[in-house]
Formats: structure tokens, sequence, C-alpha cells
């Protein structure tokens, strides 16, 4: 259900007049998420605006906890302000866990399809189109979500039952300082009570060895951790770039960056890698969290060159397949493309190239219709897997002549009419193309 808040009348240090009492409207309509509302609370139990301490309640959020029982976070507004002379909206917000159980780290609050469409968050901590909101055939505004980050507010990675976060600024651009609405979700470690290691994976823009505001997750890769018993653990960052595991003994840890799905691939970093972190034991001689083991990839950094680049051709997808292939998975970042394949030979090492077939499809976001060519049959029924990779900077180049930079989709072709999309690619600012010429 909607939820509707007033600001009380407030004089702004730039205004020479208190402003009217309606000047933002927040629609919070919860979507399915890490944390959902699926099982929201009534809503005459949240939304509640306290004209004395000018406090409110945003959202009730539900998650699923241990044993099946629900757990709710609140997410409460405060010092609701607008400044005309900037013609922004700001507010402070926090997360307050209502259960009877801690809430693991990492803690980022999600939020999208802004309504009107110019009004946006102009300090989130990080924005980017959220990959289960992305429809593959098409990507609209409300894909994107603006993430504030509330993990390093979380002391030693919990937020414990009945506690609240330090509250956040919020920021958004409102030139009209008219009602605007948007909604909501939260992504978090889960309900467990473990102490977390973790941090972030990022692209480091400035190259100060710190994640700031606007810096993007880094997702092609993920962090190996040895514990002082040996053990070793893979965590995956998630879509905002975090990522932890649980430690469940005081002792000197090793978090190890690896690129591209576990390959080590030099990668320059603007942080130590690997990273040795002491976990001490706290008063009870359990471990304590630390969520600071951050990797900062370097702006300019790309992938070591494929193989091969991709080539164009006028011919049909069917008029350049030789030999059958099957695609077990892809990654891809920036121009570079990695295709795990599976095909029968009398050895492991086969030629592959890739082909676009014609120009652009005129969708949106528009469409290349690609071509994975097995060039080598052997008469041998043995089994084998390979990554191929390539280079796509020409065809990104191409991308960049005709539309200037933008979203574009891969359809990839194979043997027997076999056709997939491969995720949205982006040809953009954050990850510059560089001209061969």
């Amino acid at each position: 259900m909607p939820a509707h808040f007033t600001s009380p009348g407030r004089r702004h240090a730039s205004a020479s007049r208190a402003w009217p009492a309606s000047i933002a409207l927040f629609v919070l309509a919860l979507v399915v998420g890490a944390c959902s509302d699926s099982v929201s609370p009534p809503a005459d139990s949240g939304n509640q605006l306290n004209p004395v301490n000018g406090t409110f309640t945003l959202k009730d959020i539900s998650l699923p906890g241990p044993g099946g029982a629900d757990m709710l976070l609140r997410l409460e507004g405060s010092d609701l302000q607008t400044d005309p002379a900037t013609g922004t909206v700001s507010l402070s917000v926090q997360v307050r866990n209502l259960s009877d159980r801690d809430v693991n780290a990492p803690l980022v609050v999600w939020l999208r399809e802004m309504r009107p469409a110019d009004v946006v968050p102009l300090n989130a901590d990080f924005g980017q189109p959220r990959p289960d909101k992305v429809d593959t055939s098409t990507v609209s505004p409300d894909s994107t979500a603006w993430g504030f980050d509330y993990t390093g507010l979380l002391g030693d990675g919990r937020l414990p039952a009945g506690e609240a976060t330090t509250a956040k600024t919020w920021i958004f651009s409102d030139a009209s300082l008219g009602a605007f609405s948007f909604s909501a979700d939260i992504t978090c470690g889960g309900t467990t009570a473990g102490a977390q290691l973790g941090g972030a994976c990022f692209v480091d823009l400035d190259g100060d060895g710190a994640r700031d505001p606007g810096e993007p997750p880094f997702l092609p890769g993920g962090v190996q951790v040895t514990g002082p018993d040996g053990v070793v653990t893979w965590a995956a960052p998630g879509p905002d770039g975090r990522w932890s595991v649980e430690v469940t003994a005081p002792g000197l840890y090793e978090a190890y960056f690896m690129s591209l799905s576990m390959s080590p691939l030099p990668v320059e970093l603007t942080t130590p890698n690997p990273l040795s972190v002491v976990i001490p034991a706290g008063p009870d001689g359990t471990p304590q969290g630390w969520l600071g083991a951050d990797f900062g990839i370097a702006r300019d950094w790309t992938p070591p060159p494929a193989p091969g680049s991709i080539q164009f051709t006028d011919s049909r997808p069917g008029q350049l397949h030789r030999a059958p292939w099957t695609l077990l998975g892809s990654d891809q970042w920036g121009p570079l493309l990695s295709l795990q394949v599976g095909y029968s030979g009398c050895g492991p090492d086969h030629p592959f190239s890739l082909w676009m077939s014609g120009g652009f499809q005129e969708t949106s976001p528009p469409r290349a219709v690609v071509t994975l060519v097995h060039e080598t049959q052997e008469m041998c029924d043995a089994y084998f897997t390979q990554d191929v990779g390539f280079d796509l900077l020409p065809l990104f180049e191409r991308y960049l002549q005709q539309y200037g930079p933008g979203r574009l989709i891969l359809v990839l072709n194979g043997p027997d009419g076999f056709t997939q999309e491969l995720p949205v690619a982006v040809v953009d600012s954050v990850y510059p193309v560089k001209s061969r010429r």
C-alpha cells in the first residue's frame, strides 16, 4: 500500500521563507528481492509520521529467517529538508532490526522506479542495472537501482536485534520540489549469528585505494579466503560488489582476489592483494568480524588480449557452421567475451572463431547477431571442454560510432539452430573503450 508522508514546514538556511508542508511524497512499493515484503505488516502498523520529533517509518520489510520465522527490518526517516537554491530534497534514513535475531552484513538499501524520471538520488554509494530486474529483450529505466550501503555502519558486521544503524543522508534532485515516488528493497547477508570477514570488489576510478561514492562494483571475480586452520573458502561479490564469509575462529586469515570466475589472470589492483587479516577474539572468546577487506581494480585495467578478435561477414549464421559445440557458460567484462564450450574430438585444443553477421538490429537496446564457429572436425568420441575468448573491441567501436554509449545485446548462434541471448553488454565511460587506430 502506498505510504504518504508530508514534511513539516521548515525554513532552509538558503531560503527567505518557510516552504509549504506538502513538499515530498514517498511511495515505497516493496519489490521481491533478497529481503522482500511478501508478508508485510498491515498498513496501519507502519508508515508513521511523528510530528513531535519529525521521524517517520518509510516501510517495514519482512524477510525469511531461521525456522521459517519472519524477520523485520524498518526504514526510519527523519530530518526531511528541501533546498530551493539547488533543487534538492534530503532526508536521513536509518535501518532498524525489529526481529529477535542479528542480521549479517552486507546491508544495502536499493531504490528504483523513480517517478518522475528526472528525480534521482545524487549521493547513492553506487548505481547499476539490477541483474534480476533486466528483461533481456528490453532495458527500461526501471531496471536501474541506486544503492545506499549501510554495511560499514554495522560494527562487527551485524545489526543486532532491536538496534538501528547510524542514519545516512539521502539526497534527491527534484528541481520542482514536488511530489515524487520510488520503490525500495534490501539485500542483506542473512540472519545467522556468525562473525563475518568481508569487503567490496570495486572499480577504483580515482586510484586512491578506497571505495568512494559512485565507484561501481567489479563483479567478474571473487575472493579466496584461507583460514587459520588451512580451510579455503570462496566468496563471489553480490550485485553491490560486496563479499563476505563466515569466520568461526580467531586467527590469521588471508584474502586473495581472483578475477574472471577464479581464473588467476593478471589484474592491476590499487589495493594490496593478498590481504592478511587478523581476526581477534571478543570478550566471550568468539571471533570478531571485519568488513574492510576491499579490493580496488584500476580504472584503466582491461583483461589480457583474447586469442582472437570478432570478425565481420555478410553471410548468414547457418552458412558459417562447420562442427558442433555446446554452450556451457559465458563471462564478459568490457570488451572481453569468454565462452565455455564443450565438444567431441581427438584432442582438447580446438580453434574457434567469432563472426558478426550483417549490421545491428534496430531494437531497444540494439542487437548484434554473432556466430561461434568450431573450425575443426575430428572423428573421435572423446569429450572436452574449453574456455575460448574473443576481443569485442572492433564491435564496440562500430557501436559507439553508430549509437554512442549505451547497451547492447549479443545474440549468440550455434549449430542446429541454437541461439542464446547473452547478458546485456554496456558500452560506456566506466570501462573505456580504447581505439586501436
